[in-house]
């Protein structure tokens, strides 16, 4: 009967392979990767390089805080290391 008034069936049904797709749930985007545990990200480690915008000040500064590269600087570390570079960026 379904059939004869031009019915989708079950497999035909348009409406079922939509209710098929919202039942997905979306799935949960990656944390940004971690070079090492506990160290930041490279985009943290662009964001420095960005805020100083000078390449040698930051290489300067994280030799003296005892890192060899720059995502190699603990999370920890990090909020504090940008801050000085905003104030040696602001001070020229």
């Amino acid at each position: 009967m379904l059939k004869f008034f031009n019915i989708p069936t079950d497999k035909d049904d348009p409406d079922s392979f939509q209710s098929k797709q919202d039942d997905d749930p979306p799935k949960p985007k990656a944390p940004p990767k971690q070079h090492k545990t506990g160290t930041i990200s490279e985009a943290q480690a662009k964001r420095m390089f960005a805020i100083a915008s000078n390449n040698k000040a930051v290489q300067d500064l994280l030799t003296a805080k005892g890192y060899a590269k720059s995502t190699d600087v603990k999370v920890s570390e990090y909020e504090a290391i940008c801050k000085e570079l905003e104030k040696k960026g602001a001070s020229k």
